[in-house]
Order: C-alpha cells, then structure tokens, then sequence
C-alpha cells in the first residue's frame, strides 16, 4: 500500500467514525426534545446540552462532509441560544432535530446537488432520504 492509500484509508476511518459520532449526537438530541415534549417544556440544563451538543456537530458535519447537517444545526444551536430556559418547547426544535437526523442518514460527501450531473446517483440519493423519513 502506498502513502497516498495509506493516507486516503487514514481519512476515510476518520470520516466514518465521525459521521457514526455525529449520528449519535442526533439521536442524543432527538431524545432531549422528546424529553422535552412528554414534560411540557425546555429544561434549562438540558437546553444547555442541547445547545453544545448542536454546536459540536455544526464543526464535525461541516468539515467531514454533511454541509447541509451542519447548516441545519447552526440553525438548531441559535435557536436554543436564543429560546427562553424554561419556556415551551419549540416546534422548530422540533423539526430541526429531524432534519437533522435525516441529513446525517447520508455518508459524507453524498447528496442530490453534488450528484445531480449522475441520474442514478441522484435517484439513490432521494430513494435514501425517503426510506429516511
């Protein structure tokens, strides 16, 4: 094996274990928000979690490929910066957990704008994201 494979595998290891970290850190968000929905409202320290944990994926996503994912939590981590602490749990919260969530269903690198010049790719990509739904 040559440096360069040797390195292209190295990357490729990296990749995935992120992209498997930042699935995790999805569903710890889809858990905090559905704590939050069966107790009727945002807990402030939860809220707090919630707002590192989505920062956190905002710099993983964006450098290793889920630039859509990362867009998705910034959105997520300024709401809760901006949410009241203890308040009602906020429909968009709601709905940014799951997008978020479907984002990350894809590898890295893969989505329907960067495969648009492949019909294949891009009919894989959207069977991808409906069996996400």
């Amino acid at each position: 094996m040559s440096a360069e494979e040797f390195a292209g595998d190295a990357f490729r290891r990296l990749v995935d274990r992120a992209w498997n970290r930042n699935r995790e850190r999805a569903a710890t968000l889809a858990a905090i928000v559905e704590e939050w929905q069966r107790s009727g409202g945002v807990n402030p320290e939860t809220r707090d979690q919630a707002r590192a944990v989505a920062h956190t994926v905002v710099g993983s996503a964006g450098t290793l490929g889920h630039p859509r994912g990362a867009a998705v939590a910034a959105q997520l981590e300024s709401d809760l910066i901006d949410a009241d602490a203890a308040g009602p749990v906020p429909d968009r919260a709601v709905e940014l957990v799951r997008r978020l969530n479907q984002e990350l269903v894809l590898p890295p690198g893969w989505d329907g704008e960067a495969a648009s010049h492949d019909d294949s790719a891009v009919r894989a990509t959207d069977a991808l994201r409906r069996n996400a739904q």
